[in-house]
């Protein structure tokens, strides 16, 4: 042993693995009488219950990535994404909306969608959200739609519909427009 070192009388080490790795070690020492079946048992459970936390962490960390990505993404794309209930009302809306129209997704959030479309355009759009919420169809686009977020104002979209109703983490229709005006 190195000078100042702990002498060491006994130890046991318990492995920490990570699927189906060893990726350290946890190491006891210098137990009075030594260590017994017992105590190896016990720090094999430390060992596993320090793998799992291990584990836990670094799948957090995964999902802070990926929510950090998400966001990126859905900040600075152009293009508006929005999810509707089966019911037609607005409860996500990209933030690239309110950078781009200066209005609060909230402003938007629990309104029914065909409450901000052209009336010229609501039963195309209510058709095809018939289509979508019936498993009819998966995906449809949609052209020149009219969107209109004041009283007085529209704005043209193409808009792609897709259902992911049956999208344990979604469970809605998500549109995609783009502003064509």
């Amino acid at each position: 042993m190195p000078p100042g070192h702990v002498v060491l009388h006994n130890v046991l080490f318990a492995p920490l693995m990570l699927e189906g790795k060893a990726v350290g070690l946890i190491g006891i020492a210098n137990k009075k009488d030594g260590f017994t079946e017992q105590n190896a048992a016990i720090a094999g459970i430390f060992a596993e219950i320090a793998s799992i936390a291990l584990l836990n962490s670094r799948f957090i960390e995964q999902l802070k990535n990926s929510e950090n990505r998400f966001r990126a993404l859905t900040e600075n794309i152009t293009d508006i994404t929005a999810i509707i209930s089966r019911e037609g009302i607005i409860w996500y809306c990209s933030p690239s909306f309110e950078k781009r129209y200066g209005i609060a997704s909230e402003k938007i959030i629990g309104a029914p969608l065909l409450s901000l479309i052209h009336p010229d355009d609501q039963v195309s759009c209510s058709k095809t959200l018939d289509t979508l919420t019936s498993g009819s169809a998966k995906s449809i686009r949609m052209e020149d739609i009219r969107v209109g977020f004041s009283s007085n104002n529209h704005t043209h979209f193409d808009m792609l519909f897709t259902s992911l109703i049956d999208h344990p983490s979604v469970r809605g229709i998500v549109i995609t427009c783009r502003d064509i005006t």
